[in-house]
């Protein structure tokens, strides 16, 4: 399991973090996810060997958001 932590940009709301965060936990692979629309960023435990962190980008892009950084 690997733990990553994504900055998110375009969140106006909690409302943004919950659909991000249910977006992260219907994906196979993903353990965990936390998002905070507060703190503009997004924690996912996920296995590295089902999805990598293109993925992950890929999800919040997805849904109309975009990753400013991770770490």
């Amino acid at each position: 399991m690997q733990t990553i932590q994504l900055a998110i940009g375009g969140m106006h709301c909690e409302g943004c973090a919950a659909r991000i965060k249910n977006m992260f936990e219907r994906e196979p692979g993903v353990r965990e996810a936390d998002v905070s629309f507060r703190e503009r960023h997004a924690r996912v435990r996920y296995n590295e060997h089902a999805l990598g962190i293109g993925r992950l980008v890929q999800l919040v892009e997805n849904a109309g958001f975009e990753v400013t950084g991770r770490s």
